[in-house]
């Protein structure tokens, strides 16, 4: 089973660039030592897109020999992203 292309092509112009924003906007927030918001809570908003860009990346991408892997280890490396040390913050 694979996603009709019409909806790869929403996905791969609109969902996935969007949630990938949210990501980077996510993990910022985490890093922000001023914010009046409580770290469980932007920890948990950064939880929260990271499962939505996956969600898409796991029903939109074709399924092939290596492509759950390739999801799980993005997923990984999102969370790892978190601690990078405080000299690479971008």
């Amino acid at each position: 089973l694979h996603a009709e292309f019409n909806a790869l092509e929403v996905l791969q112009r609109y969902l996935l660039p969007k949630a990938l924003h949210n990501i980077s906007a996510a993990a910022r927030a985490v890093h922000d030592a001023n914010s009046s918001e409580p770290l469980a809570s932007r920890l948990l908003h950064f939880a929260e897109s990271v499962a939505e860009f996956t969600y898409y990346m796991f029903n939109g991408a074709l399924y092939t020999r290596g492509s759950a892997a390739i999801a799980i280890l993005s997923h990984h490396a999102m969370f790892l992203w978190l601690l990078r040390h405080e000299d690479d913050a971008s």
